[in-house]
């Protein structure tokens, strides 16, 4: 500011005489106008603070929700928490699929006394029994229909993929059969190894006419090479003999185990003899050499089954052997297939 000059003083705003306000008046002026306005309710969460301070407002408020959202992080899932609704972003693990039956679906001339085998694409929860629905009482994990056909004992295989379901008595002749895994509302669902529910899954097929089990059951009656000979040729093809007509629509690969180092089940190519009773399996190259190569028929975890052309099926898990390899594809302890009777 230069010298000789005087600072400017803003003008103050005129304030009116005070008037002091009656006990009564300052009650009047307390009162809404008119009933129009209320006065402002005071925050729940204000007033929390106030009563607990800011410390203990975290503690009370704050640090649950806190340590609910580091619960969930950790789980990988928004849940309820405290009892306050966070919000459902749901992480679902991935359900097992069904991969094969048998019998298939829509097979006809069923044996009365087949068993129905269920393979997973995964390892399932063992522990869970397999119960049945009664009508009218509860639901199962597995029922049929028509109600009642049959009970059956349910076992699963070792690796935990295939389950086989077999009727402790026949299933009825000439019958239409329609079952049904985990139907809906079922009290004791099948799960995966981690818990997960199958979801429901069903099929149907149809019986023969009956008479399946004893005379009637199909029977491995030799096989070549011969069972536990040694030095058998690498060119030589597999041949197992039956004792009747088998039938030839089966997919084979599936019914078939073979373990051997450095064998490959996958290069087998299968064929059956024009009556049907010989089947004959060549590998694509040649065996490994000096190894023992076993095989076993209708193993548990098959996904398909070797049966007659009547429909019966060969025994599970009943017929198996080894043979062993030499180092070339000459001489050896082989025979002939041609040979067979």
């Amino acid at each position: 500011m230069r010298p000789g000059r005087k600072q400017r003083v803003p003008a103050k705003p005129e304030i009116g005489p005070r008037v002091a306000l009656t006990a009564r008046d300052a009650q009047k002026r307390r009162q809404p106008h008119f009933g129009l306005a209320k006065e402002r309710p005071v925050s729940p969460m204000f007033s929390m603070i106030c009563q607990c301070g800011f410390l203990g407002f975290w503690r009370v408020a704050v640090g649950p929700a806190a340590l609910a959202w580091r619960r969930i992080l950790r789980d990988g899932r928004i849940a309820l928490a405290s009892g306050v609704c966070l919000g459902s972003v749901a992480v679902h693990a991935q359900a097992p699929q069904l991969v094969s039956v048998s019998p298939p679906r829509g097979a006809t001339g069923v044996a009365v006394n087949e068993p129905l085998v269920f393979t997973f694409d995964r390892d399932m929860d063992t522990n869970i029994p397999l119960v049945p629905s009664l009508p009218g009482i509860f639901v199962g994990n597995i029922e049929f229909d028509p109600p009642g056909v049959a009970f059956v004992d349910g076992v699963w295989s070792g690796n935990k993929r295939v389950l086989t379901c077999t009727p402790g008595d026949d299933w009825p002749p000439n019958t239409t059969i329609t079952w049904r895994l985990n139907p809906v509302g079922s009290l004791f669902p099948l799960t995966s190894a981690t818990g997960t529910p199958l979801g429901m899954v069903s099929g149907q097929f149809t019986t023969g006419a009956g008479g399946g089990g004893g005379g009637d059951t199909p029977e491995l009656v030799a096989v070549v090479p011969t069972i536990g000979a040694v030095g058998v040729p690498v060119t030589t093809t597999v041949t197992f003999v039956f004792d009747r007509p088998m039938k030839k629509t089966t997919p084979v690969a599936g019914a078939i185990q073979w373990q051997g180092n450095g064998l490959d089940p996958a290069r087998f190519s299968y064929s059956w003899s024009a009556d049907g009773q010989n089947l004959i399996a060549d590998y694509d190259g040649d065996l490994p050499a000096l190894t023992m190569i076993a095989w076993r028929l209708n193993p548990p975890e098959a996904t398909a089954r070797l049966e007659s052309t009547e429909g019966v099926p060969l025994p599970a898990d009943t017929f198996s052997g080894m043979f062993t390899t030499g180092s070339t594809g000459g001489g050896g302890g082989g025979c002939d297939p041609d040979g067979i009777p």
